[in-house]
């Protein structure tokens, strides 16, 4: 191959890169500008659960407040940043939270407890599809989702790198830590019917790992245990279990416990308070 065929294939190749690179850019700032008013923030703090099998049989024995749970926490945030990370979860990689505390029980042993921060900013992901021009402009690089929550989990089959790329600049664009979508929550009932939602975290300023609090649960004594020593989180399960009995009945309580015991918290103000769509917050609109 003679120099002057060399340098025009070169020239075509650069071409070909240029364009790819100018038609992902395009889409980014085109999904980016369509997802922007989808940002909201948390106006209080908001509670959220996990269910997890990662501390079974851990040793030593995992504490309410343990160190553990930051970490454990925080890999699996950071898995929604790995590049190598291959996910089927329903909106990709990331450290999920419902804000009901029955709705993943299946999902582990131990219940994590989290708070989302006031301030946090996330991104809605309404059950929408896009116009047209942008699905076009998203589809021509590689990744071919037709919504948010396809760019962030379905388009994950496949393992459309375009998907993944595009999702980690979305969330840097947009400075979110994290996205919201719709999840069936049986406290739906008792919360404005609307309760129907969970969360993937991607930063740790969402994590808030010093106020993450683990109940484990012995799998031989699921649904059946008895209350432990008082540890400083007594109320806490009490509160708990006054939620699943109200959201499932009798049979889905944490923790047995005597006859007319009864948390000190009014239930319902608390979950208006805590909890992402029970409440009259601008967030559970």
């Amino acid at each position: 191959m003679n120099t002057r065929w060399l340098f025009i294939l070169m020239g075509a190749w650069i071409a070909i890169q240029t364009a790819r690179a100018d038609d992902f850019e395009d889409a980014a700032k085109a999904l980016a500008d369509y997802a922007r008013p989808k940002v909201r923030t948390l106006s209080r703090d908001a509670h959220v659960f996990h269910w997890t099998w990662a501390f079974d049989h851990s040793s030593p024995p995992l504490q309410p407040m343990d160190h553990r749970l930051g970490e454990y926490a925080t890999y699996l945030k950071e898995s929604f940043w790995d590049p190598a990370t291959n996910s089927d979860d329903l909106v990709g990689p990331g450290l999920y939270v419902a804000i009901d505390p029955l709705a993943s029980n299946a999902f582990g042993n131990t219940l994590l407890q989290l708070v989302m921060p006031a301030g946090m900013p996330f991104l809605a992901t309404d059950i929408d599809y896009f116009p047209p021009d942008l699905q076009i402009s998203i589809n021509r690089i590689g990744c071919l989702a037709s919504s948010i929550r396809d760019v962030f989990g379905a388009a994950e089959n496949g393992e459309q790198k375009p998907c993944r790329t595009l999702r980690h600049k979305l969330v840097r664009d947009l400075g979110v830590w994290a996205i919201r979508y719709y999840w069936q929550s049986e406290l739906s009932r008792l919360c404005n019917g609307s309760a129907q939602y969970a969360f993937v975290l991607y930063d740790d300023r969402a994590i808030n790992a010093s106020r993450i609090v683990a109940f484990p649960f012995d799998p031989n004594l699921r649904k059946n245990a008895s209350l432990p020593p008082e540890d400083g989180h007594g109320e806490n399960r009490l509160i708990l279990n006054s939620m699943a009995l109200k959201a499932y009945g009798d049979t889905s309580q944490f923790w047995k416990v005597p006859e007319g015991t009864q948390p000190k918290t009014d239930i319902d103000a608390w979950m208006r308070d805590n909890l992402v769509g029970c409440g009259n917050y601008p967030e559970d609109k």
